[in-house]
């Protein structure tokens, strides 16, 4: 959550298809979508893996894993094409999953896959820029609202 100087609240949001899950959500004054930042939704292929920004969708996500000649990756693609509805894959981003499986324990299909290749995630924050693995960052307290990931990286 993010406050201003007015007292008004804030959420830090990348679609916000977790409202449709979670109901009972409070409701915020303002909502800080970081679906359009150019630098969270790009999709980099690396001689180490696969990294994406953690506002790519679903669907984008399973239309360049499907690309990959790696066997793994189109296995993973496959399985991402099971979860939800396509409405939801198109709009639901990869890094907004993730947080929140951390934050709430949301039972996410994503996390599982991530975690059993070894995922990692890199997150910034005002003074610092971090990646650290998937396992690690679902045992840590919460994100906080002046932190977030910036791309998953499937090694």
């Amino acid at each position: 959550m993010v406050k201003s100087n007015g007292g008004e609240k804030g959420r830090v949001v990348c679609s916000n298809t977790g409202s449709g899950y979670y109901k009972d959500l409070a409701n915020y004054d303002t909502y800080i979508d970081l679906k359009n930042i150019p630098e969270l939704s790009i999709v980099q292929k690396e001689s180490t893996g696969i990294k994406f920004g953690a506002s790519v969708s679903i669907s984008k996500a399973i239309v360049e894993l499907k690309k990959d000649n790696q066997k793994i990756m189109n296995k993973i693609a496959n399985y991402f094409e099971k979860i939800a509805s396509e409405s939801i894959r198109n709009s639901a981003s990869l890094g907004g999953n993730l947080v929140m499986a951390q934050r709430s324990g949301f039972p996410s299909d994503i996390a599982t896959v991530f975690l059993s290749v070894d995922a990692t995630l890199e997150i910034i924050t005002p003074f610092s820029k971090e990646t650290v693995k998937l396992e690690e960052f679902l045992k840590r307290p919460p994100l906080d609202s002046d932190s977030i990931i910036t791309n998953i990286k499937i090694p």
